[in-house]
């Protein structure tokens, strides 16, 4: 049993039950190598889940459609609220990021990136170099696709946030 915390942002899709059940567990190592999930994406360890919150704006801006927003808490099934949660994206908000085009993520990773320095741009060690922008964008497409996967087998898609 693997007790390391979950990072600050992963998505899992699948049954909500066996996620659920991984993380009460402490089956981190498990659940990353994909056992109790359809699809996964980790985020960059300096993706915070209020830059999670910000990706709505920066889908509206790409695709050219209303932004929709993931402002109330989703049911939560594993962790402790204060430290960690795996809680559950709505799934309109998931929609809107299974709508994003191939060819536009590209432009979503510069979008969020932009963003994601203006809100932390006091803090100089958090400003995105080279080597953020690749893994970003690499993890943009993953969520694209673990997005499309969720909708495509009407399944769920938690998100495991640390504070």
């Amino acid at each position: 049993m693997d007790k390391s915390p979950p990072g600050n942002s992963e998505f899992y899709a699948g049954d909500i039950n066996e996620i659920g059940r991984a993380c009460r567990a402490g089956k981190w190592s498990e659940l990353r190598e994909g056992k109790f999930s359809v699809a996964h994406v980790i985020f960059p360890d300096c993706v915070y889940i209020l830059d999670i919150l910000l990706l709505s704006e920066v889908v509206a801006d790409v695709t050219g459609s209303p932004a929709v927003i993931w402002d109330k808490p989703g049911k939560i099934i594993a962790g402790d609220q204060e430290l960690w949660a795996a809680e559950i994206a709505p799934k309109n908000w998931v929609n809107s990021i299974a709508c994003i085009n191939e060819n536009q993520v590209p432009a979503l990773q510069k979008r969020w990136m932009e963003i994601h320095v203006r809100e932390y741009e006091p803090e100089p060690e958090l400003i995105v170099d080279e080597w953020m922008n690749t893994e970003m964008l690499q993890a943009c497409y993953s969520f694209v696709n673990v997005a499309r996967i969720t909708i495509d087998r009407s399944i769920e898609l938690v998100e495991i946030w640390m504070q």
